[in-house]
Parts: C-alpha cells; structure tokens; sequence
C-alpha cells in the first residue's frame, strides 16, 4: 500500500482550473457567395393620367417576416446578369431586362442551421435595375411567401434591410 502524501491534494476534477488557458474555439469556417439580383420595377399610369408612377416587385421570406429584393446565387458558368434576369423569373414570375448595374453589397451573417460550429457567409450581392416586360408577378416559387408591387416610398417603408432600402434610394435617383 502507497503511503499518503504529506500535504492534501485536491480533488481530481473534469473541467480545467479557472486559471488555466481553455483551448480556443474551432475556427469557423468562412464561406463566399456571389448573388445577383435587383430592382424590378414597371410604370403605371397615374390616376390624372399624364405621370406615370413607378412601382418596385419586392418578395417576403421567412413566412412572411422579411421583405426583400429579389435575387439569388450565380451558377457555374452563368453571368451576374444572367443570374440576376433568372432568379427574378424564379421568385417573381417577371421576365425582366437589365438596365443598369446599380451596386454590388457585401452581406455578412452566420449561418448556424444546422450546423455544430456556425459557418461565417460572406455574400456579394450585384444588384441592378430592371425594368419588368412579361409576366404575371406570382409568389409560386417554393423560396417566396409572398410578393407585392410597392411604390418606391412603400417599398422604402416594407423593406427589411437597410442596404436594400439605400438601393432603392439609387433606382429613384434614376428616375429623376
């Protein structure tokens, strides 16, 4: 039989002193997208019949919680332009045409759906101005909850970023 020790120990414990350094945290893994997207906007007939008022196509998602721009990935092989003209057909149900290249933001958030360690997405957004010449504005698409032609100033006020809203600020400044 060992002899005790002279001086007590303390008890042998699981989880590390306080003065110990833990290990750092796994890195999260960072992920880069490339989307496009953007205004799509028509012209309708004011009531006193000389103006015409712009109205905006916005999407809700997340069960109807956020409105937003449309847009969506770039494929393999498809141009920023393409994908923003498809991802607008997709979600939106209008055939668009491309007018100008407004912007491109750089969207950041964590993604931790499903996920034991969140991943960092790091997401530029190109996003034009498109003028809608076919189609029925329709929510059919599995990704869309709901779809609304807004003016510029209700799509301003129902828009849930702020990066979209200063989109919008630079569509009208076309339209001046």
């Amino acid at each position: 039989m060992a002899p005790l020790p002279a001086t007590p120990q303390e008890p042998r414990s699981r989880r590390p002193r306080k003065d110990t350094p833990r290990p750092s945290p796994r890195p999260a893994r960072v992920r880069h997208q490339h989307s496009a997207g953007g205004i799509v906007y028509r012209r309708r007939p004011s009531p006193n019949g000389v103006e015409e008022d712009v109205e905006i196509a916005l999407i809700a998602t997340g069960k109807g919680s956020r409105w937003q721009l449309p847009k969506g990935r770039v494929r393999p092989g498809e141009s920023s332009v393409q994908a923003a003209v498809r991802e607008i057909r997709e979600e939106t149900g209008l055939e668009a045409q491309v007018e100008a290249y407004l912007t491109t933001l750089q969207i950041e958030y964590w993604n931790t759906y499903r996920r034991r360690v969140p991943e960092k997405v790091v997401k530029d957004v190109d996003i034009y101005l498109l003028r809608a010449v076919g189609g029925a504005l329709n929510d059919s698409s599995r990704e869309v909850d709901g779809v609304a032609w807004c003016t510029p100033s209700e799509a301003l006020a129902r828009l849930t970023f702020e990066s979209e809203r200063e989109c919008v600020r630079l569509a009208m400044e076309r339209w001046r």
